[in-house]
C-alpha cells in the first residue's frame, strides 16, 4: 500500500510506502485522522492498494485510491508503519532515503523502529477528522466507540521539516 501526498500548492508529490502488510485497517486506526486533515488542508492523498483491498474506509477519509507504482519520487511527506520499517527492507530503504534528503517529513506509527535520534510527534484531530475517522472505522468493521483525539507518530527528521500542525515532544 502506498500513500501519496501532494500539498495544496502542488509543489511536489510524496509517494509513501505502506507495504503489503500494512492493510487499510491499520492505516485508518493509526493515521486516519492525519490523512483526513491533510485532505481537508488541500493535500491530495492517494493511497495505492493491492488488488482486492477493502478501499471503503480509505475513501471515507477523502483519499483517492489507485493501484500501481508511483509515477514520481518527489516527496514532501512520508508516512508508514514502524513495523514495516523494521521488517521490510524496501520500506526501510525508502524511509532512510527520505530522511537523508533532510526536506521530507517522515512519520512512523507504532513501535520497534530503530530510527536513531527519534522524537515523538502528535497530531490533534480536527472535529471533522474525528467524525470521518469514526465512520472509516465503522466501514472497516473496527471498534469505533472511542476515537482518540490524537494520533502518535515518531520521527527522526529535522524540526523545520515537520508540518506546523503537529505537536513535537522532545
Amino acid at each position: 500500500m502506498y500513500i501519496q501526498y501532494r500539498d495544496g500548492q502542488t509543489r511536489c508529490a510524496a509517494p509513501v510506502p505502506g507495504g503489503a502488510r500494512a492493510d487499510a485497517h491499520d492505516v485508518v486506526e493509526s493515521a486516519g485522522g492525519l490523512i483526513c486533515d491533510r485532505v481537508r488542508q488541500g493535500w491530495r492523498v492517494t493511497i495505492r492498494v493491492p488488488a482486492g483491498a477493502d478501499m471503503r474506509p480509505l475513501r471515507v477519509l477523502g483519499a483517492d485510491i489507485e493501484d500501481g507504482a508511483p509515477e514520481r519520487d518527489l516527496r514532501t511527506a512520508l508516512l508508514t508503519s514502524a513495523a514495516l520499517y523494521t521488517t521490510d527492507r524496501s520500506i526501510r530503504s525508502e524511509v532512510d532515503a527520505a530522511l537523508a534528503t533532510k526536506t521530507t517529513e517522515v512519520l512512523l506509527w507504532g513501535t520497534a523502529a530503530d530510527l536513531g535520534a527519534v522524537r515523538s510527534v502528535t497530531h490533534r484531530l480536527s472535529g471533522a477528522a474525528l467524525a470521518f475517522k469514526f465512520q472509516a472505522l465503522l466501514a472497516a468493521a473496527l471498534p469505533a466507540a472511542a476515537v482518540e483525539p490524537t494520533e502518535a507518530f515518531r520521527t527522526a527528521c529535522a524540526l523545520d521539516v515537520i508540518a506546523r500542525e503537529l505537536d513535537v515532544a522532545g
